[in-house]
């Protein structure tokens, strides 16, 4: 559980680090401009790893990540676990990073191919050590 709060922690306080300084939503259509990073190929697709909420415990599950528009992506779960949508992600040193404090989301992909979600709000997500 620890492990837990301190990745959350430095997810959300990574992200909030790389504002684009506008205090508002960036909804001007143009991705590339924006300082979103594509995901390659290579790192879309399907991990597997531990997946748990509160009422799934302890189990080897999966997280689908698919691009939903222009460098936003969606990820799927398995065991009926509602999926994260609108995910943008930033580079952080050599992880991608995206954290939302406002629906208490943080995901980072690290440079090993390493999927990492941690959702605190309600319904509470966590997925570790997921591998491609």
């Amino acid at each position: 559980m620890y492990i837990l709060c301190f990745t959350s922690g430095i997810l959300f306080m990574s992200c909030s680090n790389d504002d684009n300084g506008g205090g508002g939503d960036d909804n001007s259509g143009d991705c590339l401009s924006a300082g979103l990073v594509e995901l390659s190929e290579s790192l879309l697709g399907t991990y597997t790893g531990k997946l748990e909420t509160l009422q799934v415990e302890n189990t080897t599950g999966t997280a689908t990540i698919v691009e939903s528009s222009c460098r936003t992506y969606t990820i799927d779960f398995s065991d009926n676990v509602p999926s994260i949508t609108d995910v943008t992600f930033v580079s952080l040193n050599e992880s991608l990073v995206f954290g939302d404090p406002d629906r208490e989301i943080g995901i980072e992909i690290s440079a090993d191919g390493v999927l990492i979600v941690v959702k605190t709000s309600d319904p509470i997500i966590t997925f570790l050590e997921g591998k491609k």
